[in-house]
């Protein structure tokens, strides 16, 4: 399946396109779908309806979920976190957000940006999360 866009992309917000790369993956039907840090160039709406319809997503496939904010990770059923070229925690989500390491430091530092009430989000990411 081609479609020709022409010079038109150039006028489409970068949310538009990321949403019509992601429908164009998805009529493919692909066993494996990476999705590499779609979420930072989306709107907040855009974030919501995504994560809504995670499920449905990934029912029927793997989804690999590239993302630099840690805050995503409620989507995710386990964690591979790399430093470089090593990979330096892997595991359940839930057992990764509630051990001392590398990616509760980042996703603590990344919720002190969006909320002093960070603690109390860690803990309830960390019980709640599949």
């Amino acid at each position: 399946m081609e479609s020709q866009v022409g010079d038109l992309k150039d006028s489409w917000s970068k949310d538009f396109q990321i949403k019509l790369s992601l429908a164009r993956a998805i009529i493919r039907n692909p066993k494996v779908l990476i999705l590499d840090d779609i979420l930072s160039e989306m709107t907040a709406d855009s974030i919501l309806t995504f994560k809504a319809n995670f499920d449905i997503l990934s029912k029927s496939r793997t989804v690999i979920l590239i993302s630099k904010d840690i805050y995503n990770l409620s989507l995710c059923k386990k964690i591979m976190y790399f430093d470089g070229s090593k990979m330096v925690q892997y595991g359940a989500t839930s057992a990764i957000l509630s051990e001392d390491g590398p990616v509760k430091e980042l996703l603590k530092k990344q919720l002190k940006v969006i909320s002093p009430q960070f603690e109390r989000y860690t803990s309830s990411l960390a019980r709640g999360v599949r």
